[in-house]
């Protein structure tokens, strides 16, 4: 099991999310927002993980220990009204 595991949070709004050189790994997401929308998180080589929060909703995803990999910075696309924490590994 990974015993390097972080968390990084953006509140509100569009852009980089973890800035670095290195090999990311995403293994859970966190998302909150206050109104609908789709939520998009990418890397230089496109988007990895999309998908669609309601209304005052929360949601809560698990990729395993192996986790989405991500090469250098990590981008995010989210409704202006909320925020998103990811569990890095």
């Amino acid at each position: 099991m990974a015993t390097n595991i972080t968390t990084v949070n953006k509140r509100g709004g569009d852009g980089v999310i973890i800035s670095t050189t290195n090999t990311t790994r995403i293994i859970g997401i966190h998302s909150y927002s206050t109104i609908a929308g789709v939520i998009a998180v990418g890397d230089q080589n496109g988007t990895k993980i999309t998908y669609e929060v309601p209304a005052s909703a929360e949601s809560d995803m698990y990729f395993g220990e192996l986790g989405i990999k991500c090469s250098a910075t990590v981008t995010i696309s989210t409704p202006n009204a909320g925020s998103v924490t990811l569990i890095v590994g």
